[in-house]
């Protein structure tokens, strides 16, 4: 699988590093601090996932805390909040969804987890 430039890429991570190769990343301006990357799986990829294969993602954490991630299959615009949080920086006991644009399906698996969403 490649790491390639898509059209909403503002920044390229690691440029001029040879020990890394170049990530094109959307770095958004948000309290979640995301950052997109779009991956081209190879033909092989492609016939392997139809074929039922899993997809895994490895993430190299140096001894540090694990991030959240999420893969998405094609762009996605939104933003995922799965904890609201008090005044205070203490963590309320309910999930959130914050997204204005799900779809039904997206709504109905949330349902089915007792995630709310506004």
């Amino acid at each position: 699988m490649k790491a390639i430039k898509f059209k909403k890429s503002n920044s390229e991570i690691a440029k001029g590093q040879d020990q890394y190769i170049t990530l094109h990343a959307e770095i958004r301006n948000n309290e979640e601090g995301e950052v997109i990357s779009c991956y081209q799986p190879t033909f092989w990829e492609r016939v392997k996932i139809m074929f039922g294969e899993n997809i895994y993602l490895t993430q190299l954490t140096f001894g540090d805390k694990l991030q959240p991630q999420r893969l998405d299959v094609g762009y996605s615009e939104k933003t995922f909040s799965f904890w609201e949080w008090t005044e205070d920086g203490g963590k309320k006991d309910e999930r959130i969804v914050k997204e204005s644009n799900l779809t039904f399906d997206e709504k109905i698996l949330l349902d089915k987890h007792n995630i709310d969403y506004e």
